[in-house]
């Protein structure tokens, strides 16, 4: 629904449009009320989308607009602060990349949707079984420092980690063993697709995508600015800081470096929002088509006990030495519960 204000008054400069809003004519007569904060962001991205496509900024102005009242900013300027700092750690956890960890465990599953999966199975779960549950994460499914092992010794690994995922579901409870079991397998098979570097350590291609309800080749160019322009990525993270440093005051430039930035990204760079697209989908069948085939099929998970000796019964190609490293891990996370 398009807002229907009309502004008092419109002045265009070379590179920015002002439109200045009042709640009363040169005459003293009511036209308007008084616009909400929310109401005010709305009208800027609706003003906005008449000029999508060129390189404009948009300043409102006026006593009609909240958004621009310098009251009504500080009043927000909290909500601001921490939308900002949620916006930066969301960001911040798209850019890590998958080279060797050097603690202990990692608590960013480099998916979006594979991630929240994993939370949400975890929610209010015995702290006990999340750490059981991260190792087997970073031990079997997605591990880097494993370069020295053979392809099938690395599968086999990530079959074992599925079984202990298995082990963990049954003590769950809460109803969430499908929606954990249903991330595990999703991290397997991103495991299955490893590859090992030139520095001996697997990396693994993974995407971070969108949450769950949205597909993961439905993106935002922004969220691919370091891709398709670095240049322009570090002018906008310079920018981040500074609004950080200032305490939320350089949050409309933000905005309008941002929107402006993707309103003309297929001007600027054609083609390029389209090869990651093309490259998103390649990789998410990819991961649909990896099978799991284990032949894990008569573990007992009883007890920790049952547990390790039927993997040490059923195992085939990793060496003595790995598995039994890595069975002692997670009998000891386990150990009594």
């Amino acid at each position: 629904m398009k807002l229907s204000y009309q502004p008092a008054s419109v002045r265009r400069d070379e590179n920015t449009v002002y439109y200045e809003f009042n709640t009363k004519d040169w005459h003293g007569n009511k036209v308007m009320d008084k616009l909400s904060y929310e109401e005010s962001w709305k009208l800027l991205h609706e003003i906005g989308q008449q000029y999508k496509g060129q390189n404009v900024f948009i300043s409102l102005s006026g006593d009609a607009v909240n958004a621009f009242d310098p009251e009504e900013m500080a009043a927000h300027r909290m909500e601001w602060n921490e939308e900002t700092k949620r916006l930066l750690e969301e960001r911040n956890e798209n850019l890590i990349k998958l080279e060797p960890i050097k603690t202990e465990r990692r608590r960013l599953i480099p998916n979006c949707k594979t991630n929240s999966k994993m939370r949400e199975a975890l929610d209010g779960a015995d702290e006990w079984l999340k750490e059981a549950a991260y190792s087997i994460f970073d031990k079997n499914l997605m591990p880097n420092d494993v370069g020295h092992l053979s392809v099938k010794e690395r599968q086999e690994l990530i079959y074992i980690g599925l079984e202990q995922a298995k082990y963990l579901a049954e003590r769950l409870g809460n109803g969430k063993a499908g929606l954990f079991m249903d991330a595990m397998n999703t991290l397997a098979k991103y495991g299955m697709n490893g590859k090992v570097n030139e520095k001996g350590f697997v990396v693994y291609d993974v995407k971070w995508g969108n949450g769950i309800g949205r597909r993961d080749d439905e993106i935002n160019p922004i969220n691919y600015m370091e891709e398709i322009s670095p240049d322009d990525y570090e002018m906008y993270l310079a920018l981040l800081k500074e609004n950080q440093k200032q305490n939320g005051k350089l949050s409309m430039a933000v905005f309008r470096f941002g929107w402006n930035w993707e309103a003309n990204v297929e001007k600027n760079f054609p083609g390029a929002v389209g090869k990651i697209v093309h490259g998103i989908r390649d990789w998410m069948n990819k991961i649909n088509n990896t099978r799991l085939e284990s032949w894990y099929t008569s573990t007992n998970t009883t007890d920790i006990e049952s547990f390790t000796d039927s993997i040490m019964e059923q195992s085939k190609e990793l060496n003595k030495e790995c598995l039994l490293e890595n069975m002692q891990n997670f009998a000891e996370l386990v150990a009594g519960h």
